[in-house]
């Protein structure tokens, strides 16, 4: 069939998770999708073949829907989980040899955690992506431990789908002698622009904490039938994200909470 969208029109409303607020939707035209998609810097994610088969363990409206589409585009197939069940989880990805599987933060941490983690085998995994919320080094040691190099941190948000990477390289250095790399939520992606500023708007020299501002061409256009909130967040073309946080001397973001 021949597409009839256009790059302007929107592609996805994005639900924000309402912890520290209202719940919003955050629009985002074909145009970011474009750009979000388009994910070199995650190794061969964009090069699956098809045969490929990856597992979606949580709600196709989150990051696991996106990542299920990336790779259907690519030919590769979906397994659909009702609910997420660290003991089904782990058996499916032996049955049916899962290559990729996104992960929330908490999936993360009871996987790892589940008695038959040792006794899985978990060898056909290529790619694990997890994040939305921190998780303890030591939960990320023993997963890197469990599932081998095939792990990424993604820190994104409802306004922009892909912020930085903790990239799999990132997740071996950090057991190899640099453990504070775990604290981090990886470098800046090349398309965003960041920067750290302080409570008059700033801006902070590296190393210094404050509120994280970001421009992207992935950015959401606004939220959905809310011009206020949108003017307040997004301002001469600078998303306002509502976290802090701070870069060291090699581009690491590290957040620290929120402002």
């Amino acid at each position: 069939m021949r597409p009839r969208a256009r790059e302007e029109d929107i592609a996805l409303l994005v639900p924000s998770r309402g912890t520290t607020g209202v719940r919003r939707g955050a629009v985002h035209p074909f145009s970011a999708m474009n750009v979000t998609w388009r994910r070199p810097e995650e190794g061969a994610l964009g090069d699956f073949p098809a045969g490929i088969t990856t597992l979606a363990v949580s709600p196709l409206a989150g990051n696991a829907g996106e990542v299920t589409l990336m790779l259907l585009r690519q030919g590769c197939t979906a397994l659909l989980m009702d609910d997420f069940d660290p003991g089904r989880v782990l058996a499916t990805v032996e049955a049916e040899r899962i290559t990729s599987v996104y992960l929330l933060s908490e999936h993360l941490r009871q996987l790892v955690a589940h008695p038959d983690i040792g006794r899985t085998d978990l060898s056909s995994l290529r790619y694990v992506p997890y994040g939305n919320s921190p998780v303890p080094a030591d939960t990320v040691r023993r997963a890197i431990e469990v599932f081998g190099p095939v792990l990424t941190q993604n820190y994104l948000s409802c306004e922009i789908r892909a912020i930085s990477l903790l990239r799999q390289e990132d997740h071996l250095a950090a057991v190899s002698g640099r453990p504070e790399l775990l604290r981090s939520v990886g470098r800046v992606l090349p398309e965003v622009e960041i920067q750290v500023r302080g409570p008059g708007d700033e801006p902070l020299p590296q190393g210094r904490c404050g509120e994280i501002w970001l421009r992207a061409p992935h950015m959401m256009s606004g939220y959905w039938r809310e011009p206020a909130q949108t003017a307040r967040v997004l301002r001469g073309g600078w998303l306002h994200s509502g976290d802090r946080g701070r870069l060291d001397g090699e581009g690491y973001l590290y957040l620290t909470g929120r402002a």
